[in-house]
């Protein structure tokens, strides 16, 4: 398989990763869509809002492991964009494998970035089916050095 263009430790900043101590799944998303709202790749956080919510209401992107992966791709995103929450009491995500999440990747993408945006949700879900490289994140210190380690991972 192709690897993305793009890299994931290069597509977040420190700033985009927050601790959540949410306890649903709404209010989590909320802090996150936000996070990215005052990006400028975001032209419209309202809608950029309203669209994961109704991308979750087709079918939970709770995709197990204790891992969320909510994202669209609209006209009002003009480029890749993600932020990352993390939750240590984890949240009800209504995932396929009924556990709690933990890890929520938030990507938002161009309606008109389809491949590259495949890529990159694929090469997201193999980085995180390794459950070292899940713990890893999860323990990270600080937001610098979960970034340090993402980078470590997509070398690997």
């Amino acid at each position: 398989m192709e690897q993305p263009l793009i890299r994931l430790s290069e597509m977040i900043t420190p700033t985009r990763i927050i601790e959540l101590d949410d306890q649903s799944k709404a209010s989590a998303l909320k802090r996150l869509c936000d996070t990215l709202g005052s990006c400028p790749e975001v032209q419209d956080s309202g809608i950029f809002y309203r669209s994961i919510l109704k991308r979750e209401e087709l079918s939970s992107t709770g995709v197990g492991m204790g891992v969320g992966i909510p994202h669209v791709k609209i006209p009002e995103v003009t480029d890749y964009v993600m932020a990352v929450g993390r939750s240590f009491q984890g949240i009800d995500f209504q995932s396929h494998d009924g556990q709690p999440v933990y890890l929520i990747f938030l990507i938002g993408a161009s309606d008109r970035q389809t491949r590259e945006f495949v890529r990159i949700l694929a090469g997201l879900t193999r980085l995180l089916k390794s459950e070292r490289n899940r713990r890893g994140l999860l323990e990270a210190s600080s937001p610098v050095e979960f970034i340090r380690l993402l980078r470590e991972y997509e070398q690997a």
